[in-house]
Order: structure tokens, then sequence, then C-alpha cells
């Protein structure tokens, strides 16, 4: 799926080649409420090397939180996308950044709901976890080929 996305300025546009973007993760984590401004990112999953900037590079700033960058628009602030040293070929594109009409996931996945703010408990299907889920999105990809995700859990799921 080609995935259209830009800035709220539109200085910043960007699209990315994927077929993992679900399940959405929507991560309570502290990065992610503070750089979304919500109680709430979320998060889909993309190879690096599908990512291409069509304008806006230089709006294009970097903040290093503790094992990952985020990507934002320095003009507008808005946040498009994450990078992870321990995961150098993926990224994981803000979705309220994706121009393209995202189609309704077969499942989400709630993540780091330890960190979840007391004034939001919102009642979203799926899994949820108290940090991340064992598998990666690659790895839940693999099982879902292998007809594996009736049979196996990701067994850290809360």
């Amino acid at each position: 799926m080609l995935l259209k996305a830009s800035c709220q300025c539109q200085k910043i546009r960007y699209e990315l080649e994927t077929d993992l973007y679900y399940p959405y993760m929507i991560c309570y984590c502290s990065i992610c409420r503070k750089t979304n401004g919500a109680p709430f990112g979320v998060n889909i999953k993309g190879d690096l090397d599908n990512l291409k900037i069509i304008n806006g590079k230089d709006y294009i700033k970097t903040y290093s939180a503790k094992d990952c960058e985020r990507h934002f628009c320095s003009k507008c602030g808005s946040p498009l996308y994450i990078t992870d040293h321990r995961w150098p070929d993926g990224i994981w594109p803000n979705a309220a950044s994706i121009d393209t009409a995202l189609p309704k996931p077969p499942e989400y996945q709630q993540i780091f709901l330890d960190d979840q703010v007391p004034w939001f408990k919102p009642d979203i299907p799926g899994k949820k976890f108290s940090g991340y889920p064992k598998w990666s999105i690659d790895e839940y990809h693999q099982h879902l080929k292998n007809s594996n995700l009736d049979n196996e859990t990701n067994n850290n799921e809360i």
C-alpha cells in the first residue's frame, strides 16, 4: 500500500510503500503522549528503504529519545515518523501524518498501558500490553502468514 503523508503546514510531504500498516500501535508511553500532544500516539510500520521525501527535507528535524529518533516538522511541529537504532531497517510513521485513507485495521494493539494517563481510558478493542508486545510487527505478520495467530499468543499480553 502506498502511503502519502505530510505535516500540517504542508512544507513536508513523504511517501512510504508498506504492507505492514497494521496492527495499528496505540502507544501510551510518555514520549508518544508528549510529542503528539495527546493521551496517546498511533504508529504503523514500514521499511526505511521505502521512505521517499517528496519535499521539505530541510524542514525535517529530529528529537533523540532514549532508543529512538522522532522526526518532525520544524515549521509547524507535526510529528512525522519514528526511527529506532534497535531496528535500523524500520520506520514507524505517525498515523496522523498519513493523508492516504487508511483502511480499518483487523486489529489494534495498545502498548505501554502502564504509562496511560488516568483521565483517559478508551474502550478500544484489541490486544493490550504493559510495554512492548513480544512480537515485532514483522513477526506478527510472519505468524499471520503461517496462520499461527489463533494457536499462538503474543504471550506478554495483559
